[in-house]
């Protein structure tokens, strides 16, 4: 009797959010550039604080206010089990 072939997959997908950003006041000197840093700057440590098991309920990432935008495969490696 003749075995099947199995095969293995591991497959990255890359996902993209998009999450709200409660800007504070800004000084007529502050440039655009220092707000989109500051924004950014902000969902990253959002992002690791959820990542690293520490919640706060006024985190807009565990509390909903947050948009799945896309998610896509970004590559595939498939491996042959005997």
């Amino acid at each position: 009797m003749e075995s099947e072939m199995k095969i293995r997959a591991k497959a990255k997908v890359r996902v993209m959010l998009e999450i709200p950003v409660s800007g504070g006041g800004w000084g007529s000197d502050c440039t655009i550039d220092q707000v989109h840093k500051q924004a950014k700057e902000d969902v990253l440590e959002q992002l690791n604080r959820v990542i690293a098991g520490e919640y706060d309920s006024s985190n807009p990432v565990l509390n909903g206010k947050w948009t799945i935008v896309s998610a896509r495969v970004v590559g595939i490696l498939t491996e042959d089990k005997d």
